[in-house]
């Protein structure tokens, strides 16, 4: 379990280098503001202990090479491999979903440009990325789960008000 307002975002996997650099690899990708953050924290005796960052460069969607400010060699910096990497989450604004977040299934979807597109089935998990598995007949619509795609929820009619682009409901057309 990691600290309330902290999201694990990898570990610190090997030496890159010589010169205090490592390879962080997440299991996931990497969230889009990791090359703007300042410092992350290292998971050390069940503590998230800040430590800057120098520089990253990001190798792929999961692999970054990390080097913190004052770790410059690879002797300093292999203390540090296998620990749990952790960047603090910003103060996030009430959802308008997340309170009605069990309890939208049969709800009817209802998008402002074209109407009824059926009914919620379930909301499925794809690494803290929620989607609306939503059934219309024998057809499936995936719908992302967040503030900028639902307009409103109202529980009273059992009805999920949406603002879905037309390429999503073209992509979920095609298939």
């Amino acid at each position: 379990m990691f600290a309330e307002n902290h999201r694990h975002i990898g570990k610190i996997a090997k030496l890159h280098g010589f010169e205090g650099e490592a390879l962080l690899l997440s299991g996931s990708v990497f969230p889009k503001k990791i090359e703007k953050t300042e410092w992350v924290f290292l998971l050390i005796d069940g503590l998230p202990v800040p430590f800057f960052i120098s520089s990253i460069l990001l190798r792929s969607d999961s692999s970054a090479i990390i080097k913190f400010a004052d770790i410059n060699t690879a002797e300093e910096m292999e203390e540090f491999i296998g620990f749990d990497v952790l960047i603090e989450e910003s103060k996030k604004r009430k959802s308008k979903t997340l309170s009605n977040f069990e309890n939208i299934n049969g709800f009817a979807v209802i998008d402002n440009k074209h109407g009824s597109i059926g009914i919620v089935k379930s909301v499925l998990n794809y690494n803290d990325n929620y989607l609306l598995q939503v059934i219309d007949g024998k057809r499936e619509i995936l719908i992302p789960y967040n503030d900028n795609l639902i307009i409103k929820i109202d529980a009273q009619s059992k009805s999920l008000f949406v603002d879905v682009p037309n390429e999503l409901i073209d992509l979920n057309n095609q298939f």
